[in-house]
């Protein structure tokens, strides 16, 4: 479909005031180097006139003359705010954040066969959608479907077939009229087998509008539409595929250099932990060593034989006081009997 562009010149009016040209009354020379009266009284004249024009017609005016030529332009062109990648229509993209976008067709000829592409990355936006609604003079309310996740909404009924996939696969919509209606048929995606979801009625639909949301990210495509049905050709790996692929390549590059950074930081934490460690340790070990090196071994071992020394004699002393206190106590007893 071509959207009619129309191109306004507007011609360059310049108002030089000049001062009134003076009759020649010779005759102009046979070479033509000089003008005849009759040319200079035109060309005075026309100057005048111009300059009359020009003169009355004011900045506003000239304003509103060229507003109302523009207007029909206006009102003609549909309104299309979707970007064109490879001739396809990027509604919205994996990168978008709450990105809404439409576009309105002329239907010039049934069927219409719309080729749609709907794929995520790593993440599916479930709140992403992509309406289509056919509009005329008599369509009051326009009825439309939703594409949805895993699901068509179709005139309040919900049909569960796939639609999302994780890369570029084409599904179809078609719109074909049958007598008084406009039947809706879908083929899934890698498929060419079409459902019908249903029926509008045509009370001429002259517009199809196609508008697309996205919270999160998702690629909501419409490659394009045609009056034929698709083929089943075996088509070759298409450029955007390639870039899809490399971005997600990025993405995990991206992400695996991050985790390898991160590792290697937690590596080198634990690396220095345990040097940290490692020396304290050490130093603890030669402190230790050093203590133990300034003591003088030989007094502690003389202070040791001494106190073994006196805890044996201590308790020789002590068995001999004992036994030496329990003779005294049976030589008295002895001695106390005889008395008596």
């Amino acid at each position: 479909m071509s959207i009619p562009v129309l191109y306004i010149r507007f011609p360059k009016f310049v108002a030089v005031a000049t001062p009134p040209t003076r009759v020649n009354k010779r005759p102009a020379k046979k070479n033509g180097h000089r003008k005849t009266c009759e040319e200079n009284t035109v060309g005075f004249f026309q100057r005048w006139v111009a300059a009359y024009i020009f003169r009355g017609l004011n900045i506003e005016m000239i304003a509103l003359l060229c507003l109302l030529a523009m207007a029909p332009v206006w009102s003609a062109s549909p309104p299309c705010n979707v970007p064109t990648l490879d001739g396809h229509l990027h509604f919205t993209s994996v990168t978008s954040r709450s990105v809404y976008r439409e576009c309105v067709f002329d239907i010039e000829q049934w069927p219409l066969y719309i080729e749609v592409e709907r794929y995520a990355g790593r993440n599916i936006d479930t709140d992403a959608w992509m309406n289509m609604s056919v509009q005329g003079d008599g369509l009051e309310p326009s009825p439309y479907l939703s594409i949805r996740q895993g699901h068509i909404t179709f005139s309040g009924d919900v049909h569960g077939v796939p639609t999302v996939t994780m890369l570029e696969h084409s599904m179809w919509l078609v719109l074909d009229k049958e007598g008084d209606d406009i039947v809706v048929a879908f083929a899934p995606p890698e498929s060419r087998y079409f459902g019908v979801l249903g029926k509008w009625p045509d009370t001429g639909a002259t517009t199809l509008n196609i508008s697309a949301y996205t919270k999160t990210g998702l690629e909501q495509v419409v490659r394009r539409i045609v009056h034929a049905p698709p083929q089943d050709d075996t088509r070759q790996v298409l450029q955007k595929t390639i870039r899809e692929l490399e971005r997600r390549i990025r993405v995990l590059e991206k992400e695996i250099t991050s985790v390898h950074s991160v590792n290697e930081k937690q590596n080198n934490l634990h690396n220095n932990h345990y040097k940290t460690t490692w020396e304290h340790k050490r130093a603890l070990t030669e402190r230790v060593q050093e203590l133990h090196d300034s003591i003088p071994h030989d007094v502690v071992e003389s202070i040791r034989a001494q106190l073994f020394t006196f805890r044996w004699f201590l308790a020789v002393v002590l068995i001999v006081g004992m036994y030496v206190s329990w003779r005294m106590y049976k030589r008295e007893q002895k001695l106390h009997r005889w008395t008596l």
